[in-house]
């Protein structure tokens, strides 16, 4: 069971390695403040609609 099923939550959850959406959505540090470390992913959180069309982000 993922962590999706576990939580029951009725939609899809996006993770990834390669950073290539995070570049996409602009929802990354260039530098994070802790320890130099560079390009590290935000927590973040998208709302998009069918139409393709976001409509909230955090």
């Amino acid at each position: 069971e993922n962590y999706r099923e576990e939580q029951k939550l009725p939609f899809d959850l996006l993770s990834h390695f390669n950073k290539e959406v995070s570049r996409k959505y602009d929802s990354r540090y260039d530098e994070f403040p802790l320890f130099g470390l560079k390009s590290v992913t935000k927590r973040s959180a998208f709302i998009i609609d069918k139409q393709e069309i976001i409509r909230y982000a955090e």
